[in-house]
């Protein structure tokens, strides 16, 4: 047997107690990325009541939030907010808010919103274009979810409590395995570098290039193109020597697309400006899997002579680049942080001949390659551990499996 959820719960109710707040007077705010599930929810932001009492989300202590739009519902980024400085908060327009009963658990609740049955039906309920689709209100009002007394709601929230922080633990421990990989990959790039240049002499990098070119900035939508239509990249699209073609916005179709611009397979690329100093000078080589792609003003187009695309960006990858990079950026008129051409242009770089290029990288590669290996292989157990833990989930609150302390 089951009952609709609206029946447990409210779903985006009021929050008069927001407005009683002084006017001045800070809450916790939650952007979209700092809501994450377990111990992951940050709530450490603060913004004045002022600029966020109109047109974002309010909360209270002990509601279940919910992000509403795609990817990050299918992720299950379902959290109940904890920790939350005098009890009142608000946060991104992105967010559903369900306020359980009395005669609900709230930990309950949140775990049938994490059952496969729920986010199955919730991607089929999203409304929107793609990329920008959202699951409505009324699908979490009328979700039918399984009868179950105050009692037997928390057997199976404290049992899944358990369970799922044992599979949380390995989680932890693969994705901690994986930053320790990123680190000695980084250490494997910086000892390659300095060893190119020990073999070779440097000069500044604009020996080695025939021009530097800058995209332009049109008017785009919000959402990325689909294949076969134009899109402009964002600056995430270069992200640490991998080149992400989805990160783009999608050119409307009455704006004209300007061929100059347009990113073909082996260009190199490099961040020009951000909001984060991190993203600003990263580099990687295009691969646009045949996608339409437009350059953006936020990101160069350097051209070299002669030089392989890929020995160059590993060389802007590693550390010793990286910091005469930061040392370069500037913060323009617009807060935008950002490094010159000129600046680029004077970065040092071994002069290794064409022919020693292809063997450098071979010989990269060739260190790297058990370091991917490994990483390969943690991501394959990650993904079998997401799976465990929602599979089992979804048995515990449909009564598939025995509860422990929970009479059958």
């Amino acid at each position: 047997m089951t009952i609709r959820l609206r029946h447990l719960a409210e779903v985006n109710p009021a929050t008069p107690e927001f407005d009683w707040l002084p006017p001045d007077s800070l809450v916790p705010f939650l952007p979209l990325e700092a809501v994450w599930p377990g111990g992951m929810l940050d709530v450490s932001r603060r913004r004045p009541r002022s600029e966020v009492a109109v047109g974002y989300t309010r909360f209270r202590e002990g509601d279940i939030l919910i992000p509403k739009i795609t990817p990050t519902f299918q992720a299950d980024r379902t959290v109940i907010a904890c920790g939350i400085e005098g009890g009142i908060g608000a946060g991104t327009t992105e967010l559903h808010i369900v306020r359980v009963s009395n005669c609900a658990d709230s930990h309950y609740v949140r775990y049938l919103l994490s059952s496969k049955p729920a986010l199955d039906e919730g991607e089929a309920s999203m409304i929107g274009v793609a990329g920008q689709k959202r699951v409505p209100d009324n699908f979490f009002r009328d979700l039918r979810v399984p009868v179950a007394d105050l009692s037997q709601q928390r057997a199976i929230a404290d049992y899944l409590d358990a369970e799922t922080g044992r599979i949380d633990a390995l989680i932890a421990k693969r994705r901690r395995m994986i930053e320790l990989l990123d680190e000695r990959e980084q250490a494997i790039r910086d000892i390659w570098v300095n060893d190119q240049f020990s073999r070779w002499d440097s000069a500044a990098f604009r020996r080695q290039l025939s021009h530097i070119e800058q995209g332009w900035s049109p008017q785009c939508e919000a959402v990325p193109a689909e294949q076969g239509e134009w899109g402009v990249l964002k600056t995430s699209a270069v992200s640490k020597g991998v080149f992400l073609p989805d990160e783009n916005k999608r050119l409307p179709e009455y704006v004209e697309p300007d061929e100059r611009w347009r990113v073909r397979d082996g260009d190199l690329l490099v961040t020009r400006g951000s909001g984060s100093a991190d993203m600003v000078g990263r580099a990687a080589v295009a691969c646009t899997e045949g996608r339409k792609l437009l350059l953006s003003d936020l990101i160069y187009r350097l051209v070299p002579y002669s030089s392989d695309t890929e020995y160059l960006a590993e060389i802007l990858q590693s550390r010793r680049l990286r910091g005469l990079i930061r040392a370069c950026i500037r913060m323009d008129s617009g807060q935008t942080l950002k490094v010159r051409v000129n600046d680029l242009r004077e970065l040092p770089v071994p002069l290794t001949p064409s022919t020693e290029q292809t063997r450098a990288l071979v010989e990269l590669h060739l260190r790297l390659a058990r370091t991917l290996r490994v990483r390969e292989m943690l991501h394959y157990q990650l993904q079998l551990l997401a799976e465990h833990r929602r599979a089992l989930i979804t048995a515990a609150v449909n009564g598939e499996i025995e509860i422990p302390g929970l009479a059958a």
